[in-house]
């Protein structure tokens, strides 16, 4: 197994002294335990309780699904320049707001996600009747290991066609028949451009009355998506406060977008 290999696989980690520290595959709230002091002065009792819950609960969907969708991945780690976020999985309680946010008639959907990685928005779709299921994914090894969670999460799930594609995001032809896409923050400036003249060329094709977009982004950058002029954002989709408070202080930033005033 390779360097690359065993951090995905989150039995290895970077340190800051540019070695390597062992991480659990499973992780626990008791290896946080040692930043509750500083979170509680910092943050407050009320908002650690929160934070802590959270953690709770992902773990526990995370084992009821019999996968291993949490570690991190850096951009560096895969090889791929900073315009490449790092492999971060989407809170569980994250996408069930989504899909109650955005009421989707399932059985005549097609969901599609920018950046699977590992595959937890995938799987996580995949528990609800959609019509289809599809992500991208540039990373061969992160591939690998989303079909594998999807495996091991198949007694659980509701849509019967899932796939997971190894490709460039700025190349991939998008399916007609998809209409639910998210971007959860998978990558930034010119490749994020580009992925968007790819999703621009899919709406001139299709019908695009039926088409969504989430878009997730850091509070500390800029909303790439203001520039679209041919979206719309439609609502700004409500969130709980699940940042790693001690880890870093930022906030991911949610909004729903449709196709507007697009020239064939």
């Amino acid at each position: 197994m390779n360097s690359v290999s065993k951090n995905i696989s989150g039995n290895q980690q970077p340190s800051s002294d540019g070695g390597t520290r062992t991480t659990s595959t499973r992780p626990t709230v008791f290896s946080r335990l040692r930043y509750v002091p500083v979170n509680i002065k910092r943050w407050g009792l009320a908002n650690c309780a929160k934070l802590y819950l959270d953690r709770i609960q992902e773990i526990v969907r995370e084992r009821r699904l019999g996968i291993e969708t949490k570690a991190t991945v850096t951009s560096q780690d895969l090889g791929y320049g900073p315009e490449f976020n790092q492999y971060e999985p989407i809170h569980y309680r994250c996408m069930d707001i989504m899909f109650e946010h955005l009421k989707p008639d399932f059985e005549q959907e097609v969901f599609i996600d920018f950046g699977s990685g590992k595959g937890r928005a995938v799987i996580v779709a995949g528990t609800y009747p959609f019509r289809k299921v599809i992500g991208l994914e540039l990373s061969p090894e992160l591939c690998d290991v989303a079909r594998k969670n999807i495996q091991k999460a198949k007694k659980s799930l509701k849509c019967t066609e899932i796939e997971i594609v190894r490709t460039d995001a700025t190349q991939y032809e998008i399916p007609k028949d998809v209409t639910l896409i998210l971007l959860y923050n998978p990558f930034t400036g010119d490749v994020l451009s580009a992925t968007g003249e790819k999703i621009l060329q899919f709406l001139q094709r299709t019908d695009r009355s039926k088409v969504r977009i989430v878009y997730a982004h850091l509070s500390e950058q800029p909303n790439m998506l203001s520039n679209w002029k041919w979206l719309k954002k439609i609502a700004d989709m409500p969130m709980p406060e699940t940042q790693e408070y001690d880890e870093r202080q930022c906030q991911l930033m949610w909004a729903v977008y449709e196709p507007s005033n697009i020239a064939q």
